[in-house]
């Protein structure tokens, strides 16, 4: 006899309702070349960020930024407050993500 998955949508529903009453912060910000971008955040201990990045180019002939697979980047984050650490030291592609939890607040 199949087994009748209806129950499981008001289950799925409410847990994607809750999920998105979850806070949330985002920053967007753009760098040219080897600059250094400083922010200051309050991030609470444990704090889970996640930094999306997309290194592009610009392209004369399109007149617009154009992704470069061959280009890298390296990601540094540091803490310059009371410890005065890095968090975060990283090469990647053209494309990717970092990640790091806040340790103290």
């Amino acid at each position: 006899m199949p087994r009748s998955t209806s129950g499981a949508w008001p289950l799925l529903s409410l847990f994607t309702i809750l999920a998105s009453l979850l806070p949330v912060n985002a920053l967007y910000f753009y760098l040219d070349g080897t600059s250094q971008k400083c922010f200051f955040e309050e991030l609470p201990k444990d704090t889970l960020v996640v930094g999306h990045y997309n290194a592009e180019q610009w392209n004369e002939q399109a007149r617009s930024y154009t992704p470069n697979e061959y280009m890298g980047i390296f990601i540094t984050v540091d803490e310059d407050f009371d410890n005065d650490h890095r968090v975060i030291s990283q090469r990647g592609a053209h494309k990717g993500r970092f990640t790091f939890s806040a340790a103290d607040s």
